[in-house]
């Protein structure tokens, strides 16, 4: 007897019917990438960025070849001397491209659309790769890339971007001399900002070395930072921070120690920036004889000298304090004033550097576009990533803490810089609490509100952009507070009012806690977690010390 299918089982094939064809028509497309006989390795590294790119923003279906037949989606990678197929694309009429020249451009053939995406040198292909992803909407941060909110329609036609730098060297200075500096990054840490660096057109780094630092060879005794042991565990705010981590450090010198760590960390962030089609450059050499043994021990960096010659624009705080400190409009300014002088190029100087991606991104573009703006920048930076408006409303946090930066500055530069007196110096000091931290906190308040607007209007990964930059300010909220309670108890002991006294301690201590706590909250690499560190030695234990030692009084 012939069975018969049941309604519930047809029901069940028309849908999946339905879906594989849905799936099959929402595929994404097929593209091929043509490449040139001997490719330089960067160039190999802009082949897997725009294949990287395709699949992730369409779900592309992404062939490498060597030649490409007649219609389909096609992207010639190169330059007429690295792949030959550019020079005999009927249409094309290469342009007169400098070393960092780049470009994406669509071509009509007898093939269809092709797109070519290629340099003036290895480099800048790389260069052009990640410009394409930039034309899509793709946003490079400091510690990585971020596809647009809305996500782009397909096409490689009608594309049309030439770029050549006005300002051709363009520096990042790394590593430092505190616990909240770059100096305490692991290799991995370092060569993820390398790499995004790279993507930003940043093509020098300088690498500032101390004598007094473990980075040559018979230093063994040298140390990263003067600080004393920074423990992290027992009452430790923001411990969530450390993990199973007892004793901060950079991670890289806990299997080793002295100058055998410190040189493996140098030569590695001189090879990943070497990968990446970086310079590199060695100061703080002082002697001859110092030039020569750093020349011994670090053969491959560019060069190793006194100083460098760039213009130095520092972007945060100053003074190695650890508050979120940074003014696009200064930015703007120093650019201004390196292009009137014609200088060759900058070195950005910076010790927290996750504060500070508007600043990066806005370097990054001005290199290239003498036309660009803080504003530009950052709409640029934050509107594809986070959707619409989210850029004014972070605009408007910026403004914010501009005014609180300028005050600091004016003030006292060093009023948050990590020492042993950093904050117990306010607590011998009864004279009334200066006017201006009241004023500088309610600058940090509203940069800090406008960012959690901005977090709630904010969609999909980029959240996380404006988040760690509101608890950034909040510390700095939670900072001031500490200030104002400690310089409260200075007075109310000055006049003998132990009541005051502890009442005041007692906030103090609660303030640090939770501005450690809100560092903790977002910490995104080990400097981070050198604030934190640093300031439970010399604010957060200092302070309970002597709240516990005036409550037994």
């Amino acid at each position: 007897m012939k069975k018969l299918v049941s309604k519930t089982i047809l029901v069940a094939l028309i849908a999946a019917s339905f879906l594989l064809t849905t799936h099959a028509t929402a595929a994404g497309p097929t593209v091929t990438i043509v490449t040139g006989p001997k490719m330089h390795p960067l160039e190999q590294l802009a082949v897997e960025e725009v294949s990287t790119q395709l699949k992730e923003l369409f779900g592309a279906k992404v062939s490498v070849a060597d030649s490409f037949k007649i219609g389909g989606n096609v992207v010639l990678i190169g330059n007429p001397d690295s792949n030959p197929k550019i020079a005999g694309l009927s249409g094309v009429k290469w342009p007169k491209l400098s070393a960092q020249g780049h470009l994406i451009k669509s071509v009509k053939s007898a093939s269809g659309t092709v797109l070519v995406v290629g340099g003036g040198s290895p480099v800048a292909t790389y260069w052009a790769a990640v410009e394409l992803g930039h034309h899509f909407g793709v946003r490079r941060l400091l510690h990585g890339d971020f596809p647009p909110l809305k996500k782009p329609a397909f096409s490689l036609a009608g594309i049309n971007v030439r770029l050549e730098p006005n300002i051709k060297t363009r520096a990042w200075r790394t590593l430092g001399d505190s616990p909240a500096s770059q100096v305490s990054w692991s290799l991995e840490e370092h060569r993820v900002r390398l790499r995004q660096l790279a993507k930003l057109k940043f093509n020098h780094i300088i690498l500032p070395l101390k004598s007094s630092q473990p980075f040559f060879a018979g230093n063994k005794s040298g140390k990263l930072w003067p600080d004393p042991e920074l423990r992290v565990d027992g009452e430790t705010a923001g411990r969530a921070a450390f993990g199973e981590d007892r004793v901060f450090n950079n991670p890289d010198f806990k299997s080793g120690t002295g100058s055998e760590a410190g040189i493996r960390l140098v030569r590695g962030i001189i090879t990943e920036a070497r990968r990446l089609g970086m310079k590199t450059t060695i100061t703080g050499a002082g002697s001859k004889a110092n030039v020569a043994a750093y020349r011994k021990t670090y053969p491959k960096a560019d060069l190793i000298s006194r100083s460098s010659d760039l213009t130095l624009i520092q972007i945060g705080n100053l003074d190695g304090n650890v508050l979120p400190q940074f003014d696009l409009n200064q930015v703007r300014a120093a650019i201004s004033g390196l292009r009137r002088s014609k200088g060759n190029g900058f070195a950005v100087a910076c010790q927290l550097p996750d504060d500070l991606n508007t600043s990066v991104y806005y370097l990054s573009r001005a290199g290239f576009d003498a036309e660009m703006t803080p504003v530009k920048a950052v709409q640029g930076l934050v509107n594809p990533i986070c959707g619409d408006g989210v850029g004014a409303r972070i605009a408007i946090g910026f403004d914010h803490l501009a005014k609180a930066s300028a005050l600091v500055d004016r003030h006292d530069p060093t009023i948050a810089t990590p020492c042993a007196d950093v904050i117990m110096r306010h607590y011998a000091n009864s004279e009334p609490v200066p006017e201006w931290w009241a004023e500088a906190k309610s600058g940090f308040i509203m940069a800090m509100n406008e960012m959690y607007r901005a977090n709630t209007r904010a969609r999909g990964g980029a959240r996380a952009f404006s988040l760690y930059l509101a608890k950034r300010f909040e510390f700095a909220l939670h900072y001031f507070t500490c200030l104002e309670s400690i310089r409260a108890a200075g007075i109310a002991r000055a006049a003998k009012d132990k009541d005051g006294q502890l009442e005041n301690l007692d906030k103090a201590v609660e303030a640090m806690h939770n501005a450690l706590g809100a560092m903790a909250d977002v910490d995104r690499n080990n400097g981070d977690r050198g604030v934190i560190a640093v300031l439970n030695e010399y604010a957060f234990r200092p302070l309970s010390k002597e709240l516990e030692r005036v409550d037994q009084q």
